[in-house]
Protein backbone atom coordinates (compact mmCIF):
# COMPACT_ATOMS: atom_id res chain seq x y z
CA UNK A 1 0.00 0.00 0.00
CA UNK A 2 1.89 3.45 -0.72
CA UNK A 3 2.50 5.68 2.05
CA UNK A 4 0.52 8.37 2.35
CA UNK A 5 2.82 10.66 3.90
CA UNK A 6 3.32 14.27 2.30
CA UNK A 7 7.30 15.09 1.76
CA UNK A 8 8.15 18.94 1.33
CA UNK A 9 10.08 19.61 -1.46
CA UNK A 10 12.11 23.25 -2.25
CA UNK A 11 9.11 23.98 -5.08
CA UNK A 12 6.38 23.84 -2.29
CA UNK A 13 8.17 25.42 0.17
CA UNK A 14 8.83 28.30 -2.26
CA UNK A 15 6.51 30.47 -4.36
CA UNK A 16 7.07 31.03 -7.60
CA UNK A 17 7.32 34.81 -7.32
CA UNK A 18 9.54 34.48 -4.08
CA UNK A 19 12.33 36.67 -3.56
CA UNK A 20 14.54 33.30 -2.35
CA UNK A 21 13.52 31.57 -5.51
CA UNK A 22 17.39 32.21 -6.69
CA UNK A 23 18.93 31.87 -3.29
CA UNK A 24 20.72 28.33 -2.09
CA UNK A 25 22.89 27.86 1.22
CA UNK A 26 25.26 24.29 0.67
CA UNK A 27 26.32 22.33 3.46
CA UNK A 28 29.90 20.64 2.38
CA UNK A 29 30.00 17.60 5.15
CA UNK A 30 32.18 14.56 5.61
CA UNK A 31 34.72 13.10 7.46
CA UNK A 32 37.68 14.56 8.14
CA UNK A 33 40.30 14.67 5.00
CA UNK A 34 38.16 13.69 2.19
CA UNK A 35 37.93 16.96 0.40
CA UNK A 36 35.31 19.00 2.08
CA UNK A 37 36.94 22.58 1.72
CA UNK A 38 38.33 21.85 -1.87
CA UNK A 39 34.89 21.05 -2.71
CA UNK A 40 33.25 23.83 -1.21
CA UNK A 41 35.83 26.20 -2.91
CA UNK A 42 34.75 24.70 -6.33
CA UNK A 43 31.11 25.23 -5.57
CA UNK A 44 32.32 28.57 -4.61
CA UNK A 45 34.34 29.46 -7.69
CA UNK A 46 31.65 27.74 -10.04
CA UNK A 47 28.91 29.83 -8.70
CA UNK A 48 30.51 33.32 -8.58
CA UNK A 49 31.66 32.79 -12.33
CA UNK A 50 28.14 31.89 -13.05
CA UNK A 51 27.12 35.72 -11.38
CA UNK A 52 25.89 34.69 -8.05
CA UNK A 53 26.64 36.23 -5.28
CA UNK A 54 28.59 34.20 -3.26
CA UNK A 55 30.07 34.09 0.43
CA UNK A 56 32.02 31.02 1.17
CA UNK A 57 31.99 30.44 5.15
CA UNK A 58 33.90 28.17 7.16
CA UNK A 59 32.96 27.35 11.01
CA UNK A 60 34.89 27.66 13.86
CA UNK A 61 38.17 29.88 14.29
CA UNK A 62 40.92 28.18 12.31
CA UNK A 63 41.05 28.86 8.68
CA UNK A 64 41.84 26.07 5.74
CA UNK A 65 41.64 29.04 2.58
CA UNK A 66 44.08 30.82 4.75
CA UNK A 67 46.77 28.66 3.56
CA UNK A 68 45.22 27.77 0.23
CA UNK A 69 44.95 31.28 -0.68
CA UNK A 70 48.20 32.31 1.06
CA UNK A 71 46.08 35.56 3.16
CA UNK A 72 47.05 36.85 6.06
CA UNK A 73 43.94 35.93 7.99
CA UNK A 74 40.51 35.38 7.56
CA UNK A 75 38.33 37.03 9.96
CA UNK A 76 34.51 36.48 10.46
CA UNK A 77 34.16 39.55 8.61
CA UNK A 78 33.34 38.86 4.71
CA UNK A 79 36.04 39.81 1.82
CA UNK A 80 37.13 39.18 -1.36
CA UNK A 81 39.12 36.29 -2.00
CA UNK A 82 42.10 37.81 -4.04
CA UNK A 83 41.83 36.62 -7.88
CA UNK A 84 38.52 35.29 -7.64
CA UNK A 85 34.89 37.16 -7.35
CA UNK A 86 33.31 35.76 -4.23
CA UNK A 87 33.94 36.54 -0.68
CA UNK A 88 35.35 34.76 2.58
CA UNK A 89 34.69 34.78 6.11
CA UNK A 90 34.65 32.47 9.17
CA UNK A 91 31.90 31.87 10.93
CA UNK A 92 31.66 30.83 14.82
CA UNK A 93 27.71 29.61 14.52
CA UNK A 94 26.45 32.53 16.86
CA UNK A 95 24.00 35.24 15.00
Amino acid sequence: MPSKRKFLTAGTLVQKDSVWNNKKIVFVSGKGGVGKSLIAAGIAREQALLGKRVLLAETGENSYYKDFWNLDQVTHEPRQVPGESFDLALWSGET
